[in-house]
């Protein structure tokens, strides 16, 4: 590792906390080498029994709201980063050991509540007067939040999860929980719902998005009920334009193979 590609304490303490094989990045103008290390790691994941995920290295945010999530009550004192990670083994074996909820008894109230604000125009009353009809949707092939600006990829760290099942990563990377972000059981329940329904897997963590990726964009019809069960899971994810929002994140999904959600 060069001297440009060190560490910080903040990067040293999440590698820490993810307890588990990790290669660090460092920032670059370029993906390439991230992209390629991940594609391996799903590959030899597969035979040595791990689940790749990245998470934002340098992301202080995210590290606090991890360490909260454990039920830790120091988690920031005088610029050091504190956690017994004895706490962190033993809530992911309570996350893992407790059964995932199917997602339709969580998101159900959510679901209606999406459904009654489309049919009333809620979203369509949201938009300010400069705002434009929702354009035609372009593919989201290639996760994104990785980047910073201008053009260059944040500090990264590449995780090898020791889970079986892509959902259960949530239990090792707790970071929701916070304003209208899913907490842990939400966030694996929503993950196993749509492993099994599409085949997404959790590939991109940061405090405040999560990206899913899929081997292939869902068809026509999935993408209809995909599209609301989104909306259920993020509704920030709400476009704020005048049209058919609806239609649009179904059009979307049906061409796309990577899942962005972003809460504020």
């Amino acid at each position: 590792m060069s001297a440009d590609e060190k560490m910080s304490p903040l990067a040293e303490a999440m590698i820490k906390y993810l307890d588990c094989p990790c290669e660090y990045f460092a920032p670059a103008n370029h993906d390439e080498n991230i992209m390629r290390a991940y594609a391996e790691a799903k590959e030899r994941g597969v035979k040595e029994g791990f689940i790749p995920v990245m998470v934002t290295a340098d992301d202080e945010n995210l590290l606090l709201m991890l360490i909260a999530n454990i039920g830790s009550n120091d988690a920031f004192i005088a610029g050091k980063y504190n956690f017994d990670i004895e706490d962190v083994r033993a809530y992911r074996r309570k996350m893992l050991a407790q059964p995932v909820v199917d997602a339709n008894e969580i998101f159900s109230d959510n679901i209606d509540k999406v459904k009654r604000w489309l049919n009333e125009g809620i979203f369509d009353s949201m938009c300010t007067d400069g705002e434009q009809d929702i354009l035609d949707a372009e593919p989201g092939n290639a996760l994104s939040s990785y980047w910073d600006y201008p053009g260059q990829t944040l500090p990264l760290i590449l995780a090898e999860i020791p889970v079986k099942n892509p959902w259960e990563i949530f239990a090792y990377v707790p970071f929701g929980g916070w304003n209208e972000c899913p907490g842990t059981q939400e966030l694996m329940s929503a993950g196993m719902a749509w492993y099994k329904n599409y085949k997404a897997v959790p590939a991109m963590i940061t405090s405040s998005q999560l990206e899913f990726v899929l081997p292939e964009p869902v068809d026509r019809e999935g993408a209809a009920k995909a599209a609301l069960d989104h909306l259920a899971f993020c509704i920030d994810i709400m476009p704020m334009s005048s049209g058919d929002a609806l239609k649009y994140l179904t059009d979307y999904i049906s061409i796309s193979t990577v899942w962005s959600f972003w809460w504020d």
